[in-house]
């Protein structure tokens, strides 16, 4: 299940947790975001990645301080630092991709 942060308790996350976090960047408007939801819970399970949402309309330090544009966007860390984002709506294929990629994950996950 994913857990609902806000900018503040995402930088704390990001001091204390060395391991690989997506962050889900959407707005309860943002019918894209709703379409990938089940993809990015589905390939935190798979990959064994911590999954957090942040609402951008209830937290606009965190686009702001990524660059972020639009919505959806899917910051990926390892070690507290970024390596990666997924931008847009995609098929849960691709998605998985970007991810694998991202994470340098090989086919079992790790």
């Amino acid at each position: 299940m994913p857990e609902h942060v806000s900018d503040a308790q995402l930088q704390e996350i990001l001091k204390e947790d060395p391991g690989m976090i997506m962050v889900d960047l959407w707005a309860d408007w943002c019918m894209p975001c709703k379409a990938i939801e089940p993809y990015l819970e589905s390939a935190s399970r798979e990959f064994g990645i911590r999954l957090l949402k942040l609402n951008v309309d209830e937290n606009p330090m965190t686009p702001a301080t990524y660059g972020v544009m639009s919505i959806p966007t899917v910051l990926c860390f390892r070690d507290g630092k970024l390596v990666g984002k997924i931008v847009g709506a995609k098929p849960k294929m691709k998605i998985y991709q970007e991810i694998k990629s991202i994470f340098k994950l090989d086919e079992k996950g790790g």
